[in-house]
């Protein structure tokens, strides 16, 4: 991910299940080359996931709380498009459309 972090730097962890913890805030304990620590817990620098051995992890980090509620809001809003649209073509989509649609999906300049 190329996330630069620091000792003393507070992230954003949620948990997987929010049934038995809330989002919160962390503060980074140490810094290794491949994880990050935080409190009795460490993540994983690329994936941004808690570690839990064998295990599926616990949580996942965020650099803020802010681009957290971003993602969320990304997916709660595609989730809607597909749902909506999942079996019918959008009768206003023009080919045109339809082209810019693909590019920002792709990550190219519109």
């Amino acid at each position: 991910m190329g996330n630069k972090f620091a000792i003393g730097q507070i992230v954003f962890s949620v948990p997987r299940d929010k049934r038995w913890s809330n989002p919160r805030n962390v503060e980074i304990t140490s810094i290794g080359r491949k994880w990050i620590g935080i409190g009795k817990d460490r993540f994983d620098k690329d994936t941004m996931l808690v570690d839990a051995g064998k295990y599926p992890s616990p949580a996942k980090i965020y650099l803020s709380e802010e681009l957290y509620k971003n993602e969320t809001e990304i997916n709660k809003r595609w989730r809607k498009i597909v749902n909506d649209y999942q079996y019918r073509t959008p009768s206003k989509l023009s080919l045109a459309g339809i082209e810019k649609i693909e590019k920002i999906i792709n990550g190219e300049p519109v």
